[in-house]
């Protein structure tokens, strides 16, 4: 047999291919001559090169692997070569089945010979089970076509539709894609890390709650609190002014004449001046003793007015030493008006 596989395409002069998979989802290494586990980096060790027959006939064909004697169904696959060698990426253009007896695919004829007599019947049951199972058709699985017949169907349709109701598929579009990660994302932002541990906290308040609600109150200590209180408020007039007068003389403010004395002995006694220092400023005098020391200084210490013109100069102080310099001024004499600029 050959050319098992076949697949009339819509353009002339296209590079295709085909692959072998078997029931366990393993690709036909034509290499290898061998199925082995997908490898990506071998796709093209598994290729079987797909002829156009008759050139530029659309048809394409290729033979079954002869190295696959193990009988079953198989899954084909065409794909078209985009590159110049086969890859993973290849469009596929179709995919199928076929049942091989383990050396050439069972068809019509041959499923008709084995049922009129050429096969026994163990044969064909070996060979209908083999292909059941292939295709994943187990005993497990049979009772769920069971499920599809007439009287059942019917039945559990008008079941979905009963429990299904528009409300109800109203929720099921808030599962959407487009819905579920924003409501997540709206979640996480709520619930932060701050507030999980505060509900953690929601089940020893329960304890809490429970542990005092079973301590009966103290109704008379209570009632004697209230009792207290009243009496608080029940005060006369008479009783008022007996607390106030009582206050104000624990208090003991002075008298007039005492306040009078005090105040008087809080002048500046007439040697009181003689205390102020009379230290120097080193520089323009920032307060009012600084200030006064500052005039007197300015008049009874040493001052020099060096001119540098006819009409400029400049006005300096000195301290006690007599040479070191407390201030400057510039001084200036337009023959009008004379000058004299703020100490620095």
């Amino acid at each position: 047999m050959a050319n098992e596989i076949s697949w009339r395409d819509t353009a002339t002069s296209e590079t295709l291919y085909a692959t072998v998979r078997n029931a366990t989802n393993q690709y036909w290494d034509a290499v290898a001559g061998a199925f082995e586990t997908l490898v990506p980096a071998s796709w093209d060790d598994y290729d079987i090169v797909m002829t156009e027959t008759p050139a530029g006939g659309y048809t394409y064909v290729a033979t079954f692997p002869a190295g696959i004697i193990t009988a079953g169904f198989y899954h084909v696959t065409v794909y078209k070569q985009a590159g110049g060698s086969p890859a993973l990426t290849d469009d596929v253009l179709a995919s199928g089945t076929t049942n091989w007896d383990g050396s050439a695919e069972d068809t019509l004829e041959t499923i008709s010979d084995q049922i009129d007599g050429t096969a026994t019947p163990a044969q064909v049951k070996t060979n209908v089970q083999s292909g059941m199972t292939d295709q994943g058709y187990t005993t497990t699985r049979a009772p769920y076509l069971d499920e599809l017949a007439t009287a059942n169907i019917p039945t559990d349709i008008d079941s979905l539709l009963t429990r299904l109701t528009a409300l109800r598929a109203g929720y099921l579009d808030e599962l959407g894609p487009t819905k579920v990660p924003a409501d997540i994302d709206t979640l996480i932002l709520r619930l932060t890390a701050a507030r999980a541990i505060l509900m953690d906290n929601l089940s020893n308040l329960d304890v809490a709650v429970s542990t005092r609600n079973a301590t009966a109150p103290d109704n008379t200590g209570i009632t004697a609190n209230g009792v207290a209180i009243a009496a608080l408020n029940d005060l006369s007039q008479s009783e008022a002014q007996t607390a106030a007068s009582a206050a104000l003389t624990a208090y003991d403010p002075p008298t007039k004449t005492e306040m009078d004395t005090a105040t008087q002995a809080a002048k500046l006694a007439s040697d009181g001046l003689d205390s102020v220092a009379i230290t120097e400023p080193t520089g323009v005098a920032s307060n009012f003793r600084e200030m006064v020391v500052q005039v007197w200084r300015r008049w009874f210490g040493k001052s020099t007015l060096v001119k540098t013109t006819a009409s400029t100069g400049t006005l300096k102080t000195y301290k006690a030493d007599g040479v070191t310099e407390v201030t400057s001024q510039a001084v200036s004499d337009d023959g009008t008006t004379e000058t004299q600029g703020e100490a620095s």
